[in-house]
């Protein structure tokens, strides 16, 4: 990935422009720290403010916009705007707000890059599998083509800048291979409006990353091992420029499944209906948008390392590739 001495030379600079600013307020600079659970996970702000700043308001504000996102992105309550929207069964245009109408063009643009891989209505067919591995019996074929019928973002268009409109009234939304990293970005907005422009904001281990620690000295980001996720490979990004960047990574973890001697991923193609074959389990990319960052992870772990790479480099996206077996592979823009 390209950090290289321009990012650390702005991340000096911003760390020197901070230091002069709290001097002058009678400070010296320090991180500081809290977190929190959200999201079906835990949350960890780390932020350089002066010692005695107020840690306690900063969460509150970062609670209360979690509890915002919560509420318009959630799949797992029924009254979130895109639980709402999948509840109806009309092929009207349906009110959801400016927030879910630009995630989901957002989406689009990855969906349309990805050839298709990374797909917010494939949540049925993901159910079907999770079945599948629990049943230990393998699907009837025009089972998984019936629900592929239902699959698709072609079959939800934007109305207008408010509304979505589905052209199958039984198709379903899930924002989440992409609401992460939009989380990250609405929390960094929250951070950044309280005056703070060095900070590291962590949410399920996707990161978004801007300025330097006191000094100058880079935050570390360890990428996650895709075999132990509690553990991390010997791949550590150090970052200290003036802009947000964020880490995302996608992996299989462990939650592969076997069938008669076969073993099949939990990663699903919805260009198949099926579990992809490739040997790829695990994908990292660096990204300054944060939802362009998980979508990416997401998409290019379906499509795996040769198609991933080719698509990585026609979008010129920084991404790292890890096999089976541990080989790793980079995109051009990771080098």
């Amino acid at each position: 990935m390209r950090t290289g001495p321009a990012a650390t030379s702005s991340g000096l600079l911003a760390a020197m422009t901070m230091a002069a600013l709290l001097a002058a307020c009678g400070g010296r600079p320090e991180v500081q720290r809290f977190e929190g659970f959200a999201q079906g996970t835990m949350y960890h702000v780390a932020y350089v403010a002066p010692a005695g700043h107020d840690t306690a308001g900063l969460q509150r504000a970062v609670e209360a916009e979690l509890q915002l996102i919560d509420r318009l992105y959630s799949n797992y309550r029924d009254d979130s705007v895109v639980e709402r929207f999948n509840a109806e069964r009309s092929t009207g245009p349906v009110e959801v707000g400016p927030e879910l109408v630009a995630l989901v063009e957002k989406a689009r643009s990855v969906h349309q890059a990805s050839r298709g891989c990374f797909e917010p209505t494939v949540g049925p067919l993901t159910a079907l599998w999770r079945r599948v591995a629990e049943d230990q019996r393998l699907p009837d074929p025009r089972v998984v083509e019936r629900i592929r019928e239902r699959i698709g973002l072609d079959r939800l268009e934007t109305a207008d800048a408010t509304r979505l409109r589905k052209t199958r009234p039984d198709m379903e939304i899930d924002l989440s291979g992409i609401a992460q990293g939009e989380s990250l970005a609405r929390l960094a907005d929250v951070v950044e409006a309280a005056g703070i422009d060095a900070y590291s904001i962590e949410i399920g281990g996707e990161l978004v990353v801007r300025g330097g620690k006191p000094g100058g000295e880079p935050w570390r980001i360890a990428v996650l091992d895709p075999a132990r996720r509690d553990a991390a490979i010997p791949e550590v990004i150090e970052y200290a420029g003036d802009r947000r960047q964020t880490i995302a990574t996608s992996g299989t973890y462990q939650r592969e499944f076997e069938i008669d001697g076969q073993r099949y991923s939990h990663i699903i193609d919805p260009r198949t209906g099926r579990p992809v074959a490739h040997d790829t389990v695990s994908v990292t990319v660096a990204h300054p948008d944060p939802a362009l960052a998980d979508a990416w992870s997401t998409a290019l772990l379906c499509l795996g390392v040769d198609d991933g790479i080719e698509v990585a480099d026609e979008q010129r996206i920084s991404a790292m590739f890890i096999a089976g077996n541990g080989a790793r592979s980079v995109s051009a823009e990771w080098r």
